[in-house]
């Protein structure tokens, strides 16, 4: 069965002269149909016309309309100080595994990008498209690129460890708990979490997406 339709929108606005939902610290100021608000005051969002604290942390894991104040935010920091205090041992010994990319890693991941390069290629040729053959990169370049595929593929593992096994207001659940749990997937915040906690825990650590550094632990506030 599909899912219902929702009965009216919210837009979150940077500058919003016709708002009727004010802004909370974090969360912008927005418009909603008349309809909607509601159901965000039942659920503890909206109150009088503003969002609640409480709504805050959802706003969070919005990736697209709200701005990323929250990586400033003491309860962000301190939920990043939680979750490496309190990771799990098997989370742990999976991030180590992740973030550790070798000459072997990256020349499999050359291996394989020639495959599936030359597959396509194949499959091409095979249906009558008239396309030019793979190129051939020097050797520095065709390196950098394996490694770059590599780290995209680590950091996409990281991130569904995060999806699976880390919630804001629990930290890190069991693998008992993460079955019972609903899977959050591609979750800004958890994202968030993901390169703030790799930054925190690997200092100095060079991936072109690993690397992504929140703000420093003194503009918190």
């Amino acid at each position: 069965m599909a899912a219902p339709t929702p009965p009216g929108r919210y837009q979150p606005v940077r500058t919003a002269p016709d708002a009727n939902i004010a802004a909370y610290k974090t969360a912008d100021a927005a418009q909603a149909s008349t309809d909607i608000l509601p159901l965000l005051a039942s659920l503890g969002l909206a109150e009088n016309g503003q969002w609640t604290q409480a709504s805050e942390t959802i706003h969070w894991r919005d990736g697209d309309g709200w701005k990323p104040s929250h990586l400033h935010d003491v309860r962000f920091m301190e939920a990043v100080k939680i979750a490496c205090e309190t990771m799990p041992d098997d989370i742990n010994d999976e991030m180590d595994r992740l973030v550790t990319i070798t000459d072997d890693d990256v020349e499999k991941g050359v291996i394989l990008s020639r495959k599936v390069r030359d597959i396509n290629y194949a499959n091409a040729k095979r249906r009558g498209q008239d396309v030019a053959p793979p190129e051939v990169l020097p050797p520095d370049i065709e390196l950098a690129r394996g490694r770059a595929g590599v780290e995209h593929n680590r950091s996409d593992k990281l991130d569904w460890m995060f999806y699976r096994r880390w919630r804001l207001s629990d930290g890190w659940l069991s693998g008992e708990e993460s079955q019972r749990a609903l899977e959050i997937f591609h979750d800004p915040l958890a994202q968030n979490m993901r390169r703030a906690v790799i930054r925190e825990r690997y200092d100095g650590l060079v991936m072109a997406e690993l690397g992504w550094k929140p703000p420093d632990k003194s503009s918190a506030s």
